[in-house]
């Protein structure tokens, strides 16, 4: 067998691979064979029509059906030779054949990068602190009093805890409707924070059946453009807050809690964690971004294509298997190409750096995490560490935190303070 093994880029190569005609019988005594045990003829059992025959009549057929099938095992045995191992899957082109001639063949295919790994020790990376303090707290406990409000009709506006139905017409710059934007029937809570100010500043005395103007600029990237707005109330209702009192929440909790005091140590410890797992979460976001921004390397599109792939399937779960009719996927899939192209770059540097640390997964790491989870979920734990054991998805993501313990320890850790 010649073969002529070359690189085309960083990740892809190809092998030019010619089998002689003495290489090629082997390989085409055994399809005879084979298909004789399947081809019926006359005056034969079925599957005992002689070799020598079915070679005589449907030879150079069962030697074109079998060149594929060559082809691969061919390609198998210069793998394991050569010590290539593939990302995706290798395409054969440029196929030649005549019976009686050398079968010459092309097998195209990526593997991963040589990736020459940079200091990724001592980074300074930023990790975001957040002080939870009583306002967080009351912000929970205005939510809830919203929630469980009660509403009682009005005919003037007097403060914020107002909700206000208006007809909504709104006008171009030279003073003209735009009779596709009308809305009627929009509910507007003054004391909502997303509402627009101007549009609070209008409202603030406004009377059932008055008109009030509204004008502001809407920001956006790169263009802004004012809003003019007529707002015309038909109907307006007090917000009557529920008193924040023990029964009170008793009644959101289910009997859960007894008492304010106790309600407001346990929202500031939810709080606290909740921003202790979000910290940590941008602090590993901000570490993965500059591991890979330090490293220039090529991807595989296969790779990449891989990603893409599982981000459609996962959206078809959301969607119960089928994808909305006028979904468009090549859009779909170049919109997100640069988020895939990046995990494919974080997936074979992670790849690198675990060898490069010699980290790896222990029966004890495993074992460890489940006698944590058994607990949590309520699982046997010789259940729960059974299907730990066989499930590749967990072994990588506990694979991946022993990672980011290691890389934790390493970095210089810059905490920042964000209201």
């Amino acid at each position: 067998m010649e073969i002529n093994h070359q690189k085309i880029t960083k990740c892809g190569e190809q092998v030019d691979i010619t089998l002689t005609q003495n290489e090629l019988l082997p390989y085409f005594d055994t399809a005879y064979k084979k298909a004789a045990k399947t081809i019926k003829m006359d005056g034969f059992r079925p599957g005992k029509a002689p070799v020598e025959i079915v070679k005589k009549l449907y030879g150079e057929s069962i030697q074109l059906d079998s060149l594929q099938e060559i082809a691969d095992k061919s390609f198998r045995e210069i793998m394991k030779e050569k010590n290539i191992s593939p990302i995706g899957t290798p395409q054969m082109t440029d196929i030649q054949f005549k019976p009686g001639d050398p079968l010459k063949f092309t097998i195209k295919y990526e593997v991963k990068p040589v990736i020459e790994l940079k200091n990724y020790k001592k980074l300074k990376i930023e990790k975001p602190t957040y002080n939870i303090t009583s306002s967080n707290v009351d912000e929970e406990k205005r939510r809830l009093q919203r929630i469980h409000a009660t509403y009682t009709a009005a005919q003037k506006v007097d403060n914020e805890e107002f909700v206000a139905t208006v007809n909504i017409k709104e006008f171009d710059e030279k003073g003209n409707e735009i009779v596709d934007r009308k809305r009627d029937g929009v509910k507007i809570y003054l004391n909502e924070e997303s509402t627009e100010k101007e549009i609070k500043e209008s409202l603030k005395d406004a009377e059932v059946n008055g008109t009030y103007p509204a004008s502001f600029t809407h920001k956006h990237e790169d263009h802004e453009h004012k809003i003019n707005l007529e707002l015309n109330v038909t109907a307006i209702e007090s917000v009557v807050l529920a008193e924040f009192n023990d029964e009170f929440v008793k009644k959101v909790t289910n009997d859960k809690m007894n008492s304010v005091t106790e309600f407001e140590e346990n929202v500031k410890k939810d709080l606290e964690n909740y921003f202790n797992d979000q910290s940590q979460k941008k602090y590993l976001d901000n570490l993965t971004q500059e591991i890979v921004k330090m490293h220039d390397i090529e991807v595989p599109e296969s790779l990449v294509n891989s990603i893409l792939t599982s981000f459609v399937e996962e959206d078809k779960k959301q969607y119960g298997k089928n994808l909305p009719p006028d979904f468009n996927e090549e859009k779909y899939r170049e919109t997100l190409k640069p988020t895939a192209t990046w995990q494919a770059k974080w997936f074979l540097l992670r790849e690198e750096i675990l060898v490069a640390e010699k980290i790896t997964l222990s029966d004890e790491d495993i074992e460890k995490q489940v006698d944590t989870e058994a607990i949590k979920l309520g699982i046997d734990k010789t259940t729960l560490l059974n299907f730990y054991k066989t499930s590749d998805k967990f072994r990588e993501k506990l694979l991946t935190d022993k990672l980011f313990d290691f890389l934790q320890k390493e970095t210089i850790i810059v905490e920042k303070m964000v209201n």
